[in-house]
């Protein structure tokens, strides 16, 4: 609504309005991850808890071009340093599909034992990343099995080249423990963002299949995107050991489990 112009979404005359209380956590968002501007006085940045009429900003208006919440549309805006973005997207597209593995109990100990080995294998390359890493490595794998667009001649070539990928790529994810409908949804999803990309911010871009391995400059950048678009809900060690003691554990103990945060939604 802000890319629309609407300095006031309060005033917008909703059919089921939101709460104001919804709205002032919606700006907030939008002003921390620098989507909206700030009131300025005496060029130092001030913002009244009810004020609700911060104008869009260049980068809000990149975040608007992407369907998708606003602190994955802000690491899609985020330049594609080191060829970072095919990465970016990939990661934006697995958060977005839940339940990417299949349970646990519903798989043999084979399958268990290869989908460990992998996750320590993924993990090990940049530990920093822990998770991030895991997802990353899960999407690259099956990449794999994807084609480029440009690798499809014709109609009838690009069919028996999909269903040929599919099968594969589902019997690959058989062996993981991975859910191909999910592993199916994330490469779509990742073909639309790219269309997005290149309709609205650079043409030439393109997402090329397999995925290459992340280097260590890219994993720097990652965590800097992933910091930059989820910086209030990072959590650091407490400063003030003292005032956050828990009930029954040792002051050692303390140390190793006090963490506090910006804002947690």
């Amino acid at each position: 609504m802000k890319s629309l112009d609407i300095p006031k979404v309060v005033n917008f005359p909703f059919p089921s309005p939101p709460s104001k209380e919804g709205l002032k956590n919606a700006e907030k968002n939008l002003s921390n991850l620098g989507a909206i501007e700030t009131k300025q006085s005496g060029g130092v940045h001030l913002k009244k808890e009810t004020d609700l009429s911060g104008k869009i900003t260049k980068l809000g208006r990149i975040m608007a071009k992407f369907p998708a919440e606003p602190r994955y549309a802000k690491m899609l805006a985020h330049p594609n340093q080191e060829n970072i973005l095919p990465l970016i997207i990939a990661l934006v597209a697995t958060f977005t599909v839940k339940d990417i593995w299949l349970n646990e109990n519903d798989v043999s100990k084979e399958v268990l034992i290869t989908k460990k080995s992998l996750i320590k294998k993924w993990i090990s390359k940049f530990e920093p990343l822990g998770d991030i890493m895991v997802l990353l490595g899960v999407v690259g794998s099956c990449s794999n099995f994807a084609k480029n667009r440009k690798d499809q001649i014709n109609e009838n070539e690009a069919d028996n080249n999909n269903n040929n990928s599919r099968h594969k790529l589902k019997l690959f994810c058989e062996k993981l423990g991975l859910r191909h409908k999910a592993m199916v949804e994330i490469f779509k999803q990742m073909r639309q963002i790219e269309k997005i990309y290149q309709t609205n911010i650079n043409s030439e871009f393109q997402i090329k299949f397999p995925l290459q391995a992340i280097t260590e400059p890219q994993a720097q950048l990652i965590t800097q995107t992933i910091v930059a678009s989820f910086g209030e809900q990072i959590s650091v060690k407490s400063p003030n050991l003292e005032t956050n003691k828990l009930t029954g554990v040792s002051k050692s103990q303390n140390k190793r489990t006090c963490y506090q945060t910006c804002n947690l939604e």
